[in-house]
């Protein structure tokens, strides 16, 4: 906490056995601040992410790519306040980001005009409406 009495860093609680594999650390960094070991969290909003959690009791959803401190990784962050601490779940999205990214340029490459619809189903299953998801470059063209 800075003299204000708003939250400026975090320290390592715990660690579960996905942390210390995909950080390549041990239980080392339970009590060290996350800043000083991932100093690229203050680069790409995940700090501030973090202390707005800490701040508002507002859980927070989000992706981030995460290049530096020996990683090169997408990653989805969920936060939640817990007492006077910040709970952060983490899994690491990386090849899902790569898959999309290959999908959408598949759909790029061809001339047809594709639109891709996700199916919106009732408490019984039944298909009732269609959410848009997304399109190719294609189907730009039409109005």
């Amino acid at each position: 906490y800075n003299k204000e009495g708003e939250v400026e860093d975090f320290q390592f609680a715990m660690l579960n056995a996905f942390n210390i594999m995909l950080l390549g650390r041990s239980q080392e960094l339970v009590g060290r601040r996350l800043s000083i070991e991932f100093p690229e969290v203050k680069e790409n909003g995940i700090l501030e992410q973090f202390k707005k959690t800490a701040a508002t009791g507002m859980p927070s959803d989000f992706e981030v790519l995460y290049e530096g401190d020996g990683l090169n990784n997408f990653f989805h962050f969920r936060t939640t306040k817990l007492g006077d601490q910040v709970v952060i779940t983490v899994e690491d999205i990386t090849e899902r980001k790569k898959y999309e990214g290959t999908v959408q340029q598949m759909l790029d490459g061809s001339i047809s005009a594709i639109t891709i619809l996700q199916s919106v189903r009732n408490e019984k299953g039944k298909i009732v409406d269609f959410e848009f998801k997304g399109a190719n470059q294609a189907s730009e063209n039409f109005d």
